[in-house]
């Protein structure tokens, strides 16, 4: 007799469906898992560029206001 998704997850503590042998999917790495972890990096990576440009942004914004303050006060 097969057991629910309840009873496998009771039994393995697991919350991934069971196959049809009622046991948990553990390890087995399938296509959308190897698609979900491609975007995953994919987001990461994109991210990782856009913390990049905001911290250049924020760069660029600071070294202006000093500028404009130094231009105000009549230095150069």
């Amino acid at each position: 007799m097969k057991k629910s998704n309840v009873q496998a997850e009771k039994a393995t503590g697991s919350r991934r469906p069971a196959d049809d042998t009622g046991t948990a999917h553990a390890g087995r790495t399938g296509d959308g898992d190897r698609r979900q972890l491609r975007e995953l990096k994919e987001r990461a990576a994109k991210a990782d560029e856009h913390w990049e440009r905001l911290l250049r942004t924020s760069a660029d914004f600071d070294n202006f206001k000093k500028r404009a303050a130094r231009e105000k006060q009549g230095g150069d």
